[in-house]
């Protein structure tokens, strides 16, 4: 079976932002915390997305 590359991206898009969301947060730095947060909401929105349209055959 290949690999969704796609999907890979997306997966280390919302891992980066997470990481990049803890960071922020030790450090205090609310402009960085929005923007990654906003960055992990929408990747992880969009690999849900990915996951129904394979679910229904949707490729």
């Amino acid at each position: 079976m290949r690999p969704n590359v796609t999907g890979i991206i997306i997966w280390l898009c919302a891992l980066l932002s997470f990481i990049g969301l803890i960071v922020a947060a030790a450090f205090g730095e609310l402009v960085w915390l929005a923007i990654n947060g906003a960055a992990y909401v929408a990747s992880t929105s969009a690999l849900n997305d990915l996951i129904r349209e394979n679910r229904h055959g949707k490729s």
